[in-house]
């Protein structure tokens, strides 16, 4: 059947390994430029955080965009290189974590790199299987230069070692669609299972699976390859399952954002058409692309069942693609490996010299591609000489407004970039772990000045006006994939900034249309680098903040991090004392902070001085609090309960109102909407809101007791006492509960009811002046003048200077 050379065949059997080496060197050579990119691909960054988030012991990622296989895998490959170095375990995570991870990306990226070559070699052992060791080699060359694969081989992504489990699936299942040995469906399922629990979408293949099994009739052999897949999946990717309600709330906002938005690559294209044109036109090669058409269609009545195997892997992949309308080339990489080995059927027939033909004319344009996409990889990028420039111009850190933000910028220390790692830190490692790596971090004198990075917006006010005081580097990207969104402050931005250089990567290249990749895919002779075209300047402003050094940066964070866990010990105090000093120091907070940072700034602050008693300055913070974000309810909230402390009620009333527009559940700020009405005499408004707190948080003993005051006040004592009972249930130590049951008891004439809530109340507040009044006035009405003696003078003692005290002080003189 084979139509190759029979020296050629003789040739490849005998040395196979040597040859199969050497295309593998060949394609690590390819996937692996050297030196590497310096800049990260948007996706990279998951690989620094999460593997790096299992050192704390939790290897729940609270992220499942992806499953965790290879996240699991690289952290161990960090965890060798940590003890290889001589950076203790704290260092080396606050470095890595927090400041740069590119030495960890580049384990990553090598990793890949090999698993991708690795794959090649995989491609050659299907091929040997299906069509003989001739043309395992030929698959093998073909395999190794689709730019395809070389495009993606050397980014920390998990497409890429997807791609070999799926391979490997299919290898074992074309065996067992042979030689139909249970060893080797069970192998093929171990591998759907590894594949899907490295990348979901590479579950497909386990239709290819599912067609070896169904071919021979097995049904239990796919019943036991179905079930190693799912044992595997939940072994390599539990939490996925574990996990589950966040799992589905992480993918289904991954859907909406990628898997069925059609129109983020261009609102009339849809993804069979991105794929024809672009993807596959450029992955494989245009003679590829129709040379996987003409394999499809090849003698269509002569597919053998092994073949089938590999057609239908393909067809599987394609159409979850077009099913799920996804236009990212990347997600197209498993069809690179299996039309490479589709080719294989018409190439199988031809005679020697026209099959030699076509395997130049297949492999020559991808060829070309991948040699220009790792040359351009291999070399400079416009974002490495825009950080370049602007160490020579801003050596100590400056202002950067990026425009667009987010999108292909230059990796600087960026204030926003370390809050959003804290918090994914602080559910890693815990409070201490938070401090001690801040704590690391602020004691090195290695580390880079920090760029504070606002919006455009940020700074609107100062550019319409005012004396310059000071300037702000702004650096603007455009590029095929950035999309431009029209905005009147980044306009007057742009107009009144004066402009000092610009990095371009060269001519007109063909790009995706949507992945921040900044790499052609094609027409490469125009292009000279990588990345977006970045022009720099510089904008004068009113008011600018100083430079700030990074470790000075982090012994700020390191001071605030600590006022939180004085807030968990309840040292009120302490916190006020450094959050003062934090306040009152060199550095204006205010130019470094985030606004959540601030918010959360303030709030706390204002917690421990509401904690010392200090409502008008509690009062003052949580305003302050408000001026940097004004969609918490819990601020509201609180001021509410502060202004209704002070005696303002009207601003009490307010502020609790918008509380409950933004949260109209909020249990708390219900409760103290009651307490107000109830204050005023508004009786039925007052039980309306302690209702709604009651439904919205049927555990609030607050609101029971609210509602049993209502009911008190109208002299319903039965629904009174049937609410401060559950109130009591709810939490045993409202003493005041436990003394308006004893009124209540009063007016229902229940004495030995009346004894026993006061004796309750008494033994959770001893010092409640009024539960010891009348106590012992129950004692004095019964006779028992020495009981009720003793409770007077008790509660004379505890509060000397009352009316009441004063009565009863002359009641005693009276010899009672």
């Amino acid at each position: 059947m084979l139509s190759l050379p029979a020296d050629f065949l003789s040739a490849t059997r005998r040395y196979w390994a040597l040859i199969q080496g050497a295309i593998f060197a060949f394609a690590l050579l390819l996937r692996w430029p050297w030196p590497g990119p310096q800049w990260l691909h948007v996706d990279e960054r998951a690989f620094v955080l999460h593997p790096l988030g299992f050192w704390g012991g939790d290897f729940n990622p609270h992220f499942f965009n992806y499953p965790t296989l290879h996240f699991y895998l690289t952290s161990g490959l960090y965890y060798l290189y940590y003890l290889l170095g001589s950076e203790s375990r704290t260092d080396f995570l606050a470095y890595h974590y927090f400041v740069d991870g590119s030495a960890l990306i580049a384990i990553t990226r090598g990793c890949n790199s090999i698993l991708s070559a690795a794959t090649v070699t995989l491609v050659a052992l299907v091929a040997r299987r299906v069509y003989g060791a001739g043309m395992g080699v030929v698959a093998g060359v073909l395999a190794a230069v689709l730019p395809l694969s070389v495009r993606f081989a050397h980014l920390a992504i998990t497409d890429v070692p997807a791609v070999l489990w799926l391979v490997a699936a299919v290898l074992f299942a074309v065996r067992f669609s042979q030689d139909g040995r249970r060893r080797d469906a069970l192998l093929a399922g171990v591998l759907v299972g590894l594949a899907g629990a490295t990348k979901y979408p590479a579950a497909i293949v386990a239709v290819a699976v599912a067609a070896a099994c169904l071919g021979r009739g097995r049904w239990r052999d796919l019943l036991a390859a179905g079930g190693c897949a799912l044992a595997v999946f939940a072994a390599a990717s539990p939490f996925a399952l574990l996990d589950f309600d966040r799992a589905w709330t992480d993918l289904t906002a991954m859907g909406e954002q990628h898997l069925f938005l059609e129109s983020a690559a261009a609102p009339t294209m849809s993804s069979w058409v991105y794929y024809l044109g672009y993807g596959l036109r450029y992955g494989l090669g245009l003679l590829g692309l129709l040379a996987t058409g003409v394999a499809l269609l090849w003698r269509p009545s002569r597919w053998r069942p092994e073949e089938r195997v590999v057609g239908l892997a393909l067809v599987g992949c394609g159409g979850l693609l077009l099913i799920a309308e996804s236009t990212f080339m990347r997600y197209a990489m498993p069809l690179a490996p299996l039309a490479t080995l589709l080719w294989l059927r018409p190439l199988s027939g031809l005679r020697p010299v026209f099959a030699l033909a076509a395997v130049a004319a297949l492999a020559a344009e991808p060829l070309y591609a991948s040699l220009q996409t790792r040359a351009l990889l291999a070399g400079e990028d416009t974002r490495a000489q825009a950080e370049r420039w602007l160490a020579q111009r801003a050596p100590d850190g400056a202002w950067i407004i990026d425009v667009p933000p987010r999108t292909g910028n230059i990796s600087l220390l960026r204030p926003n970039e370390v809050y959003a790692r804290e918090k994914r830190f602080r559910a890693s490692y815990g409070e201490e772990e938070l401090l001690a790596v801040y704590a690391a971090l602020a004691a090195r004198a290695d580390l880079p000045p920090l760029f504070p990075s606002p919006g455009p917006g940020a700074f609107a006010d100062q550019i319409a006006g005012g004396k310059p005081q000071g300037d702000a580097i702004v650096l603007q990207y455009t590029h095929p994939a950035i999309r431009a969104t029209p905005d009147a402050a980044v306009d007057s931005l742009l107009r009144r900034c004066v402009w000092e250089t610009a990095f371009a990567p060269g001519g007109a290249g063909i790009y995706e249309a949507i992945d921040w990749y900044f790499a052609p895919i094609g027409n490469f002779s125009a292009v000279e680098r990588t990345g977006p075209h970045i022009r720099a300047g510089r904008i004068r402003l009113a008011q600018v903040g100083a430079s700030m050094p990074g470790s000075r940066f982090f012994a700020v964070l390191h001071d605030i991090a600590r006022g939180e866990s004085q807030v968990a010990a309840g040292d009120w105090q302490g916190v006020v004392d450094r959050y003062q000093a934090l306040w009152q120091g060199p550095l204006a907070l205010d130019h470094f902070l985030t606004a959540d940072y601030l918010c959360a700034y303030f709030f706390t602050f204002g917690v421990a001085a509401e904690k010392l008693g200090q409502w008008p300055r509690a009062t003052h913070l949580w305003e302050q609090a408000l001026t940097f974000k004004d969609d918490r309810p819990g601020l509201y909230q609180n001021l509410g309960v502060a202004y209704a402390r002070q005696g303002r009620l009207s601003a009490a009333r307010e502020y609790l109102q918008r509380a409950l527009v933004l949260d109209p559940d909020y249990a708390e700020a219900h409760f103290n909407m009651g307490n107000l009405h109830y204050g005023a005499g508004e009786l039925d408004a007052a039980e309306v809101a302690f209702m709604r707190a009651r439904d919205a948080d049927p555990a609030l003993a607050g609101a029971w007791q609210g509602l049993g005051n209502v009911y008190f006040s109208r002299s319903a004592w039965e629904q009174a006492l049937a609410a401060y009972r559950r109130a009591l249930a709810l939490d045993a130590n409202l003493a005041g509960v436990a003394f308006n049951m004893a009124k209540v008891h009063v007016q229902t004439a229940a004495p030995d009811s009346v004894l026993a809530a006061l004796a309750l109340a008494l033994s959770t507040a001893p010092d409640d002046v009024e539960a010891l009044y009348l106590l012992g006035d129950i004692h004095r009405q019964d006779g028992r003048s020495a009981e009720a003696r003793g409770l007077y003078e008790r509660a004379i003692s505890l509060d000397p200077d009352t009316e009441r005290a004063g009565a009863v002080r002359r009641l005693l003189e009276g010899h009672l």
